[in-house]
C-alpha cells in the first residue's frame, strides 16, 4: 500500500477499508444498506512501515472512516482520495 497503507486496524468496518483506499461505489453499497459513516475503529499506526510493526506504535482510538481517510490515505500520492472524503461527507460522515 501507499505510505500509510495497510495500517493494522482493529475492528475496523468495510467503510474504513473503502475510505482508505477510495471505494466509493462499495462505500455508497454499504451505507445504502445501513452501515454507519461514523463508525469508530482503533487504528495503529506503524513509524517504520509495516514490516516493523511494534507494540509502542500510535494508537488513534475511535477513529471514523472519514477522519482515517483524511489523515491515512492509500495511494501512491499520500493524499486523500477525493471522491472517497467527498461521498462520505456528502453521507453525514465527520472527523
Amino acid at each position: 500500500g501507499g505510505l500509510y497503507g495497510g495500517a493494522p486496524l482493529i475492528r475496523p468496518t468495510l467503510l474504513h477499508i473503502c475510505a482508505e483506499f477510495g471505494a466509493v461505489e462499495e462505500a455508497r453499497l454499504l451505507l445504502d444498506r445501513g452501515a454507519d459513516p461514523n463508525a469508530r475503529a482503533t487504528v495503529r499506526v506503524p513509524r517504520t512501515g509495516l514490516q516493523s510493526v511494534q507494540s509502542d506504535d500510535p494508537v488513534l482510538e475511535q477513529v471514523t472512516p472519514l477522519g482515517y481517510a483524511l489523515n491515512y490515505p492509500n495511494n501512491e500520492h499520500h493524499k486523500p482520495h477525493p471522491d472517497a472524503i467527498e461521498y462520505l461527507q456528502m453521507r453525514g460522515g465527520r472527523v
